[in-house]
C-alpha cells in the first residue's frame, strides 16, 4: 500500500510543454480546414438556389413557347416575349402572355384577347433575382427562337442558360 501512495508516475513538464505545443500546432490547421468546408457549402447553397431560379425560369418560357398558338413578332422583342394561346378551344378566344424582366424579376402578364388582364390585376412572378432576359427571335427562313436568363448570387457570381425551341409551325 505504502508502494501506491509513493509513486512518481506522472508526466514531466517537458512532456506537457511538447503536448501542449503540438496541439498548438494541429488545432488551427483543423479549424482552417473547418473554416473552409462552411464556405465551400454556403457557396454551394447559394449557386444551388440560384441555378434553381433560373432553370424555373426557363423551364416555364421554353414551356409557354412550345405550346403558344402563335408569337406575337410585331410586339416581341429583346427583353420581351409576347405569345398568342388559346383560352378555350370550345370558344375560340385567345390572349396574351407577356413575359419581361421588372427590376430583378423575371415576371408573366396575362391577357385576354382584347389586351385586358385576363386573371389578375398585376403581372405573376415567374422567377425572382433574375439580372436578364434576352430573347433571340428568329430571322428569316429560321425556326428557332432562343432564350437567355441571367441570374446573380449574393456573392457576384453569375449564371446564364440559353435554351433555343425550335418552332413547329410557321408563325
Amino acid at each position: 500500500m505504502r508502494k501506491v501512495l509513493r509513486s512518481k508516475e506522472g508526466y514531466t513538464l517537458t512532456e506537457l510543454l511538447v503536448a501542449v505545443g503540438i496541439m498548438a500546432l494541429v488545432f488551427p490547421v483543423l479549424l482552417m480546414a473547418l473554416d473552409a468546408g462552411i464556405r465551400s457549402y454556403e457557396f454551394t447553397e447559394g449557386q444551388a438556389e440560384v441555378n434553381q431560379n433560373v432553370r424555373i425560369a426557363m423551364d416555364r418560357v421554353v414551356l409557354e413557347l412550345r405550346e403558344a398558338g402563335e408569337i406575337d413578332f410585331n410586339r416581341s422583342n429583346a427583353q420581351e416575349l409576347v405569345l398568342w394561346y388559346n383560352v378555350n378551344p370550345a370558344d375560340e378566344k385567345f390572349g396574351k402572355r407577356i413575359y419581361r424582366r421588372n427590376d430583378n424579376v423575371l415576371v408573366v402578364e396575362i391577357l385576354d384577347k382584347n389586351g385586358q388582364p385576363a386573371e389578375e390585376k398585376k403581372p405573376r412572378l415567374i422567377a425572382s433575382n433574375i439580372t436578364g432576359f434576352r430573347v433571340i427571335l428568329p430571322s428569316r427562313g429560321d425556326r428557332y427562337v432562343t432564350v437567355e436568363i441571367t441570374s446573380r448570387d449574393d456573392s457576384g457570381r453569375s449564371i446564364t442558360l440559353r435554351n433555343s425551341v425550335y418552332l413547329r409551325r410557321d408563325q
